[in-house]
């Protein structure tokens, strides 16, 4: 009885494993980079060079409204965001380190949601486009 009982949970493993594995690899559990779709809105690249390397987390600030947060960033890393801005207005990009230092860019104009937006955190320069 011992035998079979140890027999019939390996077997059960064995099968959710097995389960695990299928499930795995249907287009249904897909990995989300796989299945991306394009975001509508403004695109902000973030460049997180700072020195000495630290971690941030990013915020996008409209002059009438309250802050938004975009995401992390690694030290080191680059990062894309997307933000649904409404055209003509202002803003302003506000990133914290792990340290709970802020830097705060020079506030931009976006006039259309195929802005793109580039900032660089070492140099705390930001720069507009299509």
């Amino acid at each position: 009885m011992r035998h079979s009982s140890r027999a019939l949970a390996a077997a059960l493993a064995l099968v959710g494993a097995l389960s695990l594995g299928a499930c795995a690899s249907s287009p249904r559990a897909a990995s989300p980079s796989a299945q991306a779709v394009p975001q509508e809105g403004v695109q902000i690249h973030v460049q997180n060079n700072l020195v000495p390397p630290t971690g941030v987390t990013v915020w996008i600030v409209p002059s009438s409204g309250s802050r938004h947060s975009l995401g992390s960033l690694n030290p080191g890393a680059s990062g894309d965001f997307s933000y649904p801005a409404p055209n003509a207005q202002e803003f302003v990009l506000v990133a914290r380190t792990t340290g709970g230092t802020e830097i705060t860019s020079r506030s931009f104009t976006i006039t259309s949601r195929s802005d793109e937006v580039a900032w660089d955190l070492n140099t705390n320069t930001v720069s507009t486009g299509s």
